[in-house]
């Protein structure tokens, strides 16, 4: 009897926990798509262009932990907020932001050295110094995802955007038509949010923190364990990354700049598998190797219905962005390509990446992105330099994140002892028929195509959306 009445206080507290940070998220993703429509609109593209380029080395700063925040999110996912040992966590959090800010100096006084142009000098020097406001939040954020605590992790990320978002709508009606006082005003957020952070984990920062050697051998062990994450993740990151470099380099700003708008308005689908796969991770590190493979097949299912119904999302967004910023045409023929990224990064943030995490499979991770790394490497030289094609490349984004996600998922499939090639063999085939209907034939026909054979794919998987349905329906 008691433990019937854990599994619904569990499931409970589950979907309470998955309330907030879907609410949360859907408010991020309103303020992220209102600023994604207004910002390019109203500075130009060459200005968009340079603050999309922050936006790019920023999304960078938060690896320069070494991972040391990884290590912790590992280690103590699924302990109880009230159960961590406040002091311990208190002296990484004061040694971790005492490090950040040698390694700030540094780089700024690094980038002063390098001669660059006087827009990406501004840049890299306002990217080092918010390295010191980052990572510390980063890492508080991480104490509230892996404690459960997903109210005050959701309040944190609406706070961030909300900031943000008043900021740069005060700065656009005040006639800014510059991308510098955009960036102080993200920089701002994220401040904000550092210090909403540390109220929220006073206990935690406020501690007295333990005798030095004890605490800088916590931060080797720390950084031990979470590094192979956080190279994974480069890796990751960098598959993306290094073609973008490329089409910097190869191409103007304005180029840059629409490419960018594409895979803004692309990963906007992301809020939602991230607001799910937040509250899952702690989940998954209290239950036994037979619940999660219980768990992989059916949520993986009830999640692919989701995402390949989310495709329509693009046509209604194409219609509204070609008639609201028509000085970016380009984008929307390359977001038509680029959509179904978000069907293999949504599998790997919820799922694939998840489980690796739970199951501690974190150097698998890492190698099937350094693969598929070095495979941009050689898409990049092929897709921009040799052919010089923006089509292509895009092209090749997507079989980049398409080749990461089978060889993450084969490598999971085998430790589970799952067969899912049919499976992925189908997913394949959505994603090229989406992707050749979008960029060959005209909306209405493309739509309605997509539509009957999105209609075949529920007939195929009925059994599987009947089974993911019974989760959440058990008492």
């Amino acid at each position: 009897m008691q433990q019937k009445e854990k599994v619904v206080k569990s499931k409970k507290r589950f979907i309470q926990n998955l309330s907030y940070s879907f609410v949360s998220n859907i408010l991020s993703l309103l303020l992220s798509s209102v600023t994604v429509m207004i910002v390019p609109k109203l500075i130009g593209v060459a200005e968009y262009g340079y603050y999309q380029l922050y936006v790019f080395y920023a999304s960078y700063t938060g690896f320069f932990h070494f991972g040391w925040c990884d290590g912790i999110y590992l280690k103590y996912a699924g302990i109880d907020y009230d159960d961590y040992d406040r002091s311990l966590m208190s002296s990484q959090f004061w040694y971790l932001t005492g490090f950040e800010f040698i390694i700030s100096l540094i780089l700024i006084v690094a980038v002063n050295l390098i001669s660059f142009n006087v827009d990406k000098h501004i840049i890299l020097t306002i990217t080092a110094a918010t390295i010191l406001v980052v990572i510390p939040k980063t890492l508080l954020t991480y104490f509230l995802q892996i404690s459960n605590r997903i109210r005050e992790y959701s309040i944190l990320v609406v706070a961030e955007k909300g900031v943000y978002f008043i900021g740069t709508i005060l700065l656009l009606l005040a006639g800014v038509k510059s991308y510098q006082p955009l960036i102080m005003a993200d920089v701002v957020a994220k401040t904000f949010t550092l210090v909403l952070g540390i109220v929220f984990c006073k206990s935690l920062v406020m501690a007295k923190p333990i005798p030095r050697k004890i605490a800088i051998s916590e931060a080797f062990d720390n950084t031990n364990i979470g590094i192979k994450l956080m190279f994974a993740n480069i890796a990751s990151m960098l598959i993306l990354g290094i073609i973008r470099i490329s089409i910097e380099n190869k191409w103007s700003i304005e180029m840059y700049a629409k490419v960018s708008l594409a895979i803004s308005i692309s990963n906007l689908l992301l809020v939602f598998i991230n607001a799910i796969g937040v509250v899952v991770f702690p989940m998954l590190k209290r239950i036994s190797e037979d619940a999660l493979v219980y768990l992989y097949v059916r949520i993986r299912d009830g999640l692919m219905i989701i995402l390949f119904a989310m495709l329509l999302c693009y046509y209604p967004a194409q219609w509204i962005l070609e008639k609201w910023l028509p000085a970016y045409s380009e984008s929307f023929k390359y977001m038509s390509i680029l959509f179904p990224v978000c069907i293999f990064e949504s599998k790997m943030a919820l799922l694939v990446n998840t489980y690796m995490k739970a199951m501690r499979k974190e150097k698998q991770l890492l190698m099937a992105n350094l693969i598929t790394v070095g495979l941009s490497v050689v898409f990049s030289l092929i897709g921009v330099y040799w052919l010089e094609s923006v089509e292509l490349t895009m092209v090749f984004i997507v079989v980049l994140f398409a080749v990461r996600c089978l060889l993450c998922e084969t490598t999971l499939s085998s430790v589970l002892n799952l067969k899912l090639w049919k499976d992925a063999i189908v997913e394949l085939i959505m994603c090229t028929v989406f992707m050749l209907v979008t960029t060959s034939l005209q909306p209405q026909i493309s739509v309605s195509i997509y539509i009957a054979v999105y209609c075949i794919y529920l007939y195929y998987k009925k059994t599987g959306l009947a089974e993911f349905r019974k989760i959440f329906a058990k008492k």
